[in-house]
């Protein structure tokens, strides 16, 4: 990490040189990576810590991973919903034009292993939702957040949701629908892609889907 550029930029040359020289040495899901990373970050550091010592992880639909505090990781690519703990600061050391400070990181790492497995996420049941959607809770071992996935798959379907002694911020990711809150005189706000609406605490509401295709949206929460 705090070798000179010059030579990991000729270390780094050497190595997508191989990737393409002997591809059979990566396998092609390594090769390719190493290839198009280089293309966005030339003879980057992140070329040996990114690709060669992080345990690389493909998310389907529906998947979740909970990354601890001070855990390594790269984003590399594709569309992903993400809920991160309140911090006061994010420290980067490759893959990135933004300032690095790889004696902070370096110092502050846990230095632990674990499966790729073991940290993903498996949907829990939520319980104070009934109707019709699809309801997979993402509740990692924190107090800070939890996140609900909710999935409509037909049009004129509806669920209702119990309050939640905290904030929520909800997030649609596609389709179209329809919310609105529960024993109340205020009428519907259309939801769509890309929509985002704020619920207070201990507030009830409604949940409708308007359209042929599939509603999905994510509501990220926080309870006292």
């Amino acid at each position: 990490m705090n070798t000179d550029e010059t030579e990991i930029s000729n270390f780094a040359s050497s190595l997508v040189k191989r990737t393409y020289d002997q591809p059979e040495l990566f396998g092609d899901v390594l090769a390719d990576l190493i290839q198009r990373l280089n293309k966005q970050f030339p003879n980057d550091i992140g070329l040996f810590c990114g690709c060669l010592m992080l345990n690389h992880c493909n998310l389907k639909s529906g998947e979740a991973i909970f990354l601890q505090a001070k855990d390594p990781h790269a984003y590399i690519s594709g569309d992903i919903m993400e809920c991160m703990a309140a911090s006061d600061n994010v420290i980067r050391s490759g893959f990135t034009p933004k300032f690095k400070d790889v004696d902070v990181l370096v110092d502050c790492l846990t230095y632990e292993t674990n499966d790729v497995e073991e940290q993903k996420l498996k949907p829990a049941l939520f319980e104070r939702g009934s109707g019709d959607a699809i309801l997979n809770l993402y509740d990692p071992p924190i107090d800070e957040f939890s996140v609900l996935q909710i999935i409509f798959n037909e049009n004129k379907t509806t669920e209702s949701f119990k309050s939640i002694d905290g904030p929520s911020i909800l997030i649609v990711t596609e389709g179209e629908g329809e919310i609105k809150i529960k024993n109340s005189d205020s009428s519907s706000l259309p939801c769509s892609e890309g929509f985002v609406f704020f619920i207070a605490p201990n507030t009830e509401i409604e949940m409708s889907c308007t359209s042929d295709k599939k509603f999905i949206s994510y509501r990220a929460y926080c309870e006292a």
